[in-house]
């Protein structure tokens, strides 16, 4: 008997095909038949794997036994056509037949993996469907019938079956024990979803296991897909995953999966997941949770959180004692400040935090911005800003961050910013306040402010004993009024 075999598959992928037949010389190596043994008849073995597989071999694993008796025609050159089905092992048996030296294998249904068009997607579906029917839920192998499709088909099949043939697949894999080949099934079934058609899929799939393993199937999925879908997932199923992991104790690896979610926030889809994601945790984790976040997400997707959402972050890092890696996470926060959106951000996070922190925190503040964002702070929060610095003793990096205040300043915006500034310090101190103000502004600045302040400047500096650097200050004002 003759076959065509794997070593002949670089004769077959130069072969003709359509989808569903190819064109095959008669076996010809080294023993191969004679013309005498032509002519008497010969005995040929197709195997089907080989011949459909020849192109597709990579993507493709031999999964033809799952098609048994597809029907196939046998187009001898001859002009003899034959009528066979393909057997169990995948093979079609010629016996005793006359050739010269070609034939055409053709199916009359094709193998589905050879083009996932629109009708092979439909064969698919249904003929997985019809294959799940076949074995009735009571006698309890409904489940290893899934396992053993999931294995046969490959990615691109599996991608191409519809949402309810996925259902209703993950469904039998659900029911009753599920173990390490339900599990590898299932994780197959999740790689293959698709946002655009698989809808609200993966949130079905975590309902449908059991209550104490909903984290367990959640895990499944975050690692399963990739983070391109993870980020296309709709924002009700990011947060079924969220809420899943987070039910009960929550380990490290599972720690681990939560951030891969929250670093696929995308503020046009997801509004508040981040927000929700720190109240589904326990009330001790809540600021290990916020600093997950800002840990996980880019400085472009902490620009654009919502300032509800910024605000949540600072009330729970601010809770309770606040270590060096809080500190750094609220300066991210600082950091990320968008004057458009963001205006009452940073009075909100002055009101978070311990009383005796507060200077600590304006200083921080005015550190984490740059000039650009300083000068468009809201006057009200300039004015926070410069009161909490000035109470108690003023340290040398307290006083840095005044002299930056200080150069904030516009004079259209901020109207008696000067004078408030000089109300807020000691009086002993007035006059070192005063030319810090004048040393920090441009000549600009100074000319634009109005008449009154550059007035209290020049009192203040007058007062008392007068140094050389203080007596220079005052002439720069004149210059001006």
């Amino acid at each position: 008997m003759y076959t065509i075999r794997s070593e002949q598959k670089k004769q077959l992928r130069n072969a003709s095909t359509n989808g569903k037949s190819v064109h095959c010389t008669c076996p010809r190596k080294s023993g191969g038949p004679s013309e005498e043994e032509k002519k008497k008849g010969l005995n040929i073995e197709i195997n089907i794997y080989d011949v459909f597989n020849s192109q597709l071999e990579t993507d493709y694993p031999n999964h033809l036994k799952l098609f048994k008796n597809i029907k196939s025609k046998i187009y001898l050159d001859t002009g003899v056509i034959l009528d066979k089905k393909i057997d169990d092992n995948g093979r079609i048996i010629l016996k005793n037949v006359h050739i010269n030296d070609t034939f055409k294998v053709e199916l009359i249904q094709p193998p589905v993996a050879y083009d996932i068009s629109q009708s092979s997607q439909s064969i698919s579906n249904a003929f997985v469907t019809k294959s799940m029917a076949d074995v009735p839920w009571y006698t309890f192998r409904s489940d290893e019938k899934v396992i053993t499709i999931i294995e046969n088909l490959s990615d691109r099949e599996l991608a191409s079956l519809d949402y309810h043939t996925k259902k209703q697949m993950i469904k039998s894999l659900e029911d009753g024990y599920t173990g390490d080949p339900e599990l590898t099934a299932l994780k197959r079934i999740y790689k293959s979803y698709n946002v655009q058609k698989d809808a609200d899929l993966l949130e079905y799939a975590i309902n449908a296991t059991v209550m104490f393993t909903a984290d367990n199937r959640a895990i499944l999925i975050v690692n399963a897909i990739s983070n391109q879908q993870l980020a296309e997932l709709p924002l009700s199923t990011k947060k079924r995953l969220i809420k899943a992991i987070e039910s009960g104790w929550t380990n490290h690896y599972e720690e681990n999966q939560l951030e891969k979610i929250y670093a696929s926030y995308n503020r046009n889809k997801d509004s508040d997941l981040l927000e929700f994601a720190i109240e589904q945790t326990t009330y001790t984790s809540k600021d290990n949770r916020a600093r997950l976040i800002i840990d996980n997400i880019k400085g472009s997707q902490l620009k654009s959180l919502p300032l509800s959402t910024k605000k949540k972050l600072i009330k729970e890092l601010e809770l309770g004692w606040t270590s060096d890696d809080d500190c750094n996470a609220i300066k991210a926060i600082y950091q990320s400040y968008q004057p458009d959106t963001d205006s009452a951000l940073f009075e909100f996070a002055l009101d978070q935090t311990d009383y005796s922190h507060i200077d600590n925190r304006a200083h921080l503040i005015i550190e984490s911005l740059s000039m650009k964002q300083l000068k468009f702070l809201p006057f009200s929060t300039k004015k926070r800003l410069l009161k909490e610095l000035e109470k108690g003793w003023t340290s040398g990096d307290e006083t840095d961050s005044l002299k930056k205040l200080y150069k904030s300043y516009i004079p259209k915006n901020d109207a008696d910013f000067i004078d408030y500034a000089l109300e807020q310090t000691n009086y002993s101190k007035a006059d070192n306040r005063s030319l810090d103000i004048v040393n920090s502004l441009t000549n600009d600045q100074i000319k634009n402010m109005p008449k009154r302040s550059q007035k209290k400047l020049i009192e203040s500096l007058e007062d008392g004993w007068t140094t050389s650097k203080e007596r220079t200050a005052i002439n720069r004002i004149k210059d001006f009024q």
